[in-house]
């Protein structure tokens, strides 16, 4: 398997695009696999991700990008708004309700909202719950 960590697919064919997740309930994901996220979109140019309930989880609710490269990549032009995200980090802590790398929302379309979120981490709760990576936002 290959992991390009930069975040550009050789294969424009591994791109997402303009896809929607919306009005989606889950819950308790990552019982057998802790790094296991609610929502993930990783290569992904147009997704729309919004209006959906997550909760009781291991790791982050949404998670959106991929690529630690501070450069422009794959993931552009995306839209994460009104989710309800809470319960979340229960075993993990590098994450968030909404985590994002590289440049999730970079690009014309791109918008990036957190709203009604809190993560719960062991020890603490974050306030924001929120997790920004790399020039995310």
């Amino acid at each position: 398997m290959n992991l390009d960590l930069e975040g550009n697919p050789a294969d424009g064919r591994k791109i997402s695009r303009n896809d929607v997740i919306r009005n989606n309930y889950i819950e308790k994901t990552g019982r057998d696999y802790y790094q296991t996220v609610g929502i993930m979109a990783g290569y992904t140019d147009g997704v729309v991700i919004e209006h959906n309930e997550l909760h009781d989880m291991p790791y982050s609710g949404i998670s959106v990008g991929w690529g630690w490269a501070d450069q422009a990549n794959a993931a552009q032009n995306n839209v994460v708004r009104y989710n309800r995200v809470w319960d979340v980090l229960n075993t993990m802590a590098d994450g968030g309700a909404v985590h994002a790398v590289a440049t999730a929302g970079d690009g014309p379309g791109g918008e990036l909202r957190v709203r009604h979120c809190a993560a719960s981490v062991a020890g603490g709760t974050r306030s924001t719950g929120s997790s920004w990576t790399r020039g995310a936002i």
